[in-house]
């Protein structure tokens, strides 16, 4: 007997769009295959196997891209 799974549509600008796409491509040239449903998106290139990213490692990345971002535009405005 087949459980019907529920599709949720979800919504994003294409900046998260890109993001995904990054990470998807990031993913094929890391481990050689395409992600699978219990692959983590956000995976640490640390490991040979798809391991997600610890919390402190994801919050740097955070951190670091607001800060990249923040310097992109104070520069844009000179």
């Amino acid at each position: 007997m087949k459980k019907n799974k529920e599709v949720e549509t979800v919504h994003m600008d294409d900046s998260a769009f890109l993001i995904l796409q990054e990470q998807r491509r990031a993913f094929i040239e890391k481990f050689g295959r395409e992600p699978g449903p219990s692959d983590p998106v956000f995976f640490d290139p640390e490991y040979d196997v798809p391991t997600p990213l610890s919390e402190d490692k994801l919050e740097s990345m955070f951190h670091a891209a607001v800060l990249s971002t923040t310097h992109a535009f104070s520069k844009s405005d000179n």
